[in-house]
């Protein structure tokens, strides 16, 4: 907790340790004072043996001191802090109970592809020109079996031996409850080869992410019957889940479903 994400405890560390510190140099100083002043009164032993006492036992009282006075205040600011991260953890608690399982809103189905559009080109190949059949078009298909109606958002990354990696694809589509079909499109001009082979003779892989698009409003809706949270707590949270996701606290919130890779 000391040097973790919650790390404010680092600065009010400071305040004791300075004390801490101050009084030690205040009497380092004081004792040297009167070392001075010991070493300059030689012949006089038994005053010099009780004043060198003296030092000792006020300095190690005064480091003793606030050794306590830092200690006692570092246990009550962890004290403190284990509290605030208890109450914390139990209102997160209370808002992960109560919020609907969403993974079981959608299922993803097997996924499958089509190739359009077929044309075909000479490409050099180990020194030799070959005629190389290629698709303008590459749609992945995926399936998805839906028990709540809403918005629904489908992230997809295609790749393959011959092209590498595409760029990612997003679609936000309002999906109706029972089978649904999201289609994503890849085009020639987005290609580096400027057209696709067959995902299966070039081992194409589709990593396809689902996500169920809630509004503020239905997510304020679907907490606010559980007493034990009150309004304050459901505004914070709410702020929390729109930044994490760099939108306003107004917009929606991405969900997280099901994750699935696909090896054509």
């Amino acid at each position: 907790m000391l040097f973790g994400g919650n790390a404010p405890l680092i600065p009010m560390i400071g305040g004791p340790l300075i004390i801490f510190l101050t009084c030690v140099i205040i009497f380092s100083y004081i004792g040297s004072k009167i070392g001075t002043r010991i070493e300059s009164d030689t012949e006089n032993v038994e005053k010099n043996k009780k004043r060198a006492a003296l030092i000792f036992w006020l300095s190690l009282l005064c480091l003793a001191g606030g050794a306590f006075f830092s200690v006692t205040r570092l246990v009550s600011i962890y004290v403190a802090t284990l509290s605030a991260t208890k109450e914390a953890s139990t209102e997160a608690g209370a808002i992960t109970s109560t919020e609907p399982h969403y993974e079981n809103y959608a299922t993803i189905g097997d996924v499958s592809f089509e190739t359009q559009e077929p044309f075909s080109e000479k490409q050099g190949i180990n020194g030799q020109l070959i005629t190389v059949s290629l698709f303008k078009k590459l749609q992945i298909l995926v399936p998805i079996s839906v028990t709540q109606a809403g918005t629904y958002q489908v992230n997809l990354q295609y790749g393959d031996e011959k092209i590498g990696t595409a760029p990612m694809k997003v679609i936000t589509q309002a999906l109706h409850v029972g089978s649904n079909i999201v289609t994503i499109e890849f085009l020639a001009d987005e290609s580096r080869e400027y057209g696709y082979v067959s995902p299966k003779s070039a081992g194409g892989v589709a990593q396809v992410q689902l996500g169920y698009l809630v509004s503020k409003k239905e997510l304020m809706g679907s907490l606010k019957s559980n007493n034990a949270i009150n309004q304050k707590i459901l505004e914070q949270f709410m702020k929390d889940e729109a930044s994490n996701q760099g939108v306003n606290s107004n917009a929606t919130v991405n969900k997280f479903i099901v994750k699935k890779e696909v090896q054509f």
